[in-house]
């Protein structure tokens, strides 16, 4: 198998990227994303789950080592997050979409009006990947049977809609996690932390309210 996927990337290197059509990073990128949905990190960005640090390593190795460089990348998208470039080409497996939605597709909870408008938004992000910009929302088809406010009128579901689309993009971006190393290393070091805060509180108390001689 390892064989197999060496081969495929050397086709890769050796005839896609000599393609004409391919000669700027920007064209090499996105083509690429498109091309290799199959790999465990863009799969994993289309289908709504949340990367790992191993698969933002997978990712600047395509992006920054296979497809051009670093300086490539921020050259045509500055600062932007690697799974937020890659979602954004890919979009959202429209079944993870409803499956993040899911308890505001319920007719037993919500409306029809409120329905249509969460179907809109499951539109929106299957399309576009995220949805980064909320003012959208004040625009036709979110508004084509009112307003938020009028079609939530209790504001806490829309918050709660509000909360899974923060979390859908949030699942883009690989958050910076202690380790389970480092947890235990500062677990154990808490007892003598606090141990030393006693003692030191304890010679104090006897100097200045016993009276008692410290060495």
């Amino acid at each position: 198998r390892r064989q197999r996927q060496m081969c495929k990337e050397t086709e890769w290197k050796e005839a896609e990227l000599e393609n004409d059509d391919l000669k700027n990073y920007k064209a090499k990128a996105e083509y690429y994303v498109r091309q290799h949905q199959d790999n465990a990190a863009i799969a994993k960005l289309k289908g709504n789950i949340p990367l790992t640090a191993e698969d933002v390593k997978e990712l600047e190795k395509i992006l920054w080592s296979e497809v051009g460089t670093k300086e490539d990348y921020e050259a045509e998208y500055g600062t932007k997050p690697l799974g937020e470039f890659v979602r954004e080409i890919v979009g959202l497996d429209m079944a993870a979409a409803k499956a993040a939605f899911s308890q505001y597709l319920d007719g037993a909870n919500l409306d029809s009006r409120q329905i249509y408008f969460v179907n809109q938004i499951v539109e929106y992000i299957v399309h576009n990947g995220m949805m980064k910009d909320l003012s959208v929302l004040q625009e036709p088809p979110f508004t084509d049977q009112g307003s938020i406010v009028e079609i939530f009128t209790d504001l806490s579901v829309w918050l709660g809609i509000r909360k899974t689309i923060e979390q859908v993009n949030a699942n883009a971006i690989q958050r910076n996690r202690i380790s389970s190393k480092t947890v235990k290393w500062i677990l154990s070091a808490l007892p003598f932390f606090f141990l030393s805060k006693i003692v030191k509180f304890s010679k104090l108390y006897s100097k200045t309210v016993l009276r008692i001689p410290i060495s």
